[in-house]
């Protein structure tokens, strides 16, 4: 009876080391993969689209009215913060949005 009892135990500790570890892994990865989703910063016209139900050269003027206002040039980006704070709507809410 004991060599059963043994072989089980080592069978069993085999098995949940096993079933530890790829939890370990698993619990790892979800973590990662939480901590590591990128997230865009930029907003174009489409987005602008998209978030106001307008038409996309509404957000092409929309994004050049920011750029005035913000004395950025042509070539730059409007960031979400930015769009944000101009049209007064939260930055949560849009990156839930973009993503």
């Amino acid at each position: 009876m004991l060599i059963y009892t043994v072989k089980f135990f080592r069978y069993y500790e085999s098995h949940t080391e096993r079933f530890w570890f790829f939890l370990r892994r698993f619990v790892v990865g979800l973590q990662l993969e939480l901590l590591m989703k990128t997230r865009r910063l930029c907003v174009f016209p489409k987005d602008v689209q998209c978030i106001t139900g307008k038409s996309e050269r509404y957000g092409r003027r929309l994004l050049a009215d920011i750029r005035v206002f913000l004395k950025k040039e042509p070539h730059q980006f409007i960031t979400v913060y930015e769009f944000a704070a101009y049209c007064g709507l939260d930055v949560e809410d849009l990156f839930d949005y973009l993503d």
